[in-house]
C-alpha cells in the first residue's frame, strides 16, 4: 500500500508540474501576443503619420510654405 501511495504522489507531482509548465507557456504566448499587438499599433501609427504628411505635401506642395519654414527654424 505504501508503494501505491508513493506512486500516486509521484503522479500528482508530475501532473502539477506539467500544468505549471503549460501555464508558463500560456503566459509567454500572451506576452508575445501583446508585444506583437504593440508593434502593429506602432506600425499603424507610423503609417498614419506618413499619410498625414503626404496629404499636407500633396501635389508637390511643401508641407510648410517656404517663407514660414525660416520663421519656424528661428523658434
Amino acid at each position: 500500500m505504501a508503494h501505491l501511495n508513493t506512486a500516486h504522489c509521484q503522479l500528482l507531482n508530475e501532473l502539477v508540474m506539467a500544468r505549471r509548465g503549460h501555464e508558463e507557456l500560456e503566459w509567454e504566448l500572451v506576452r508575445y501576443k501583446l508585444l506583437y499587438a504593440e508593434a502593429m499599433h506602432q506600425s499603424a501609427d507610423a503609417m498614419l503619420s506618413h499619410r498625414i504628411s503626404t496629404v499636407f505635401s500633396w501635389r508637390g506642395r511643401p508641407a510648410i510654405p517656404p517663407g514660414q519654414a525660416a520663421h519656424l527654424h528661428a523658434l
